[in-house]
């Protein structure tokens, strides 16, 4: 999954435990922590900004009203500190039609593998 091509000097493929030792080792900070170090925001934190429910901003974010990234393999999102006007609920009001942002990824990739 992490280095699908690449291989340590060894020979050995690059699995999420090697990957996790070697940031460890050299002190390396993962994805995660450097957006929280830049401002980001977790789904409780911007759902308590917003004051909505995790759910609620987890959604928005996959219908692109708010901007957020995968953080780790997990799924875990880490939204952007939103910049001006709050977006808040309106019923009635479908989502796509107030999308600011592109749409996020699912969690799960929808790859396709066919034979030759």
């Amino acid at each position: 999954m992490y280095g699908r091509a690449l291989r340590s000097g060894t020979g050995q493929a690059f699995t999420r435990v090697v990957i996790k030792h070697i940031r460890q080792s050299y002190g390396i900070p993962g994805v995660a922590a450097q957006l929280q170090t830049a401002g980001w925001l977790t789904a409780v934190e911007i759902a308590t900004q917003l004051r909505l429910q995790a759910g609620t901003a987890k959604r928005w974010a996959r219908e692109g009203l708010l901007r957020a990234v995968r953080a780790d393999d997990r799924g875990r999102l880490l939204f952007e500190p939103p910049a001006g006007p709050l977006p808040r609920p309106q019923q009635g009001k479908r989502l796509r039609d107030r999308r600011r942002y592109p749409q996020c990824a699912p969690h799960m990739p929808k790859e396709v593998q066919c034979e030759a």
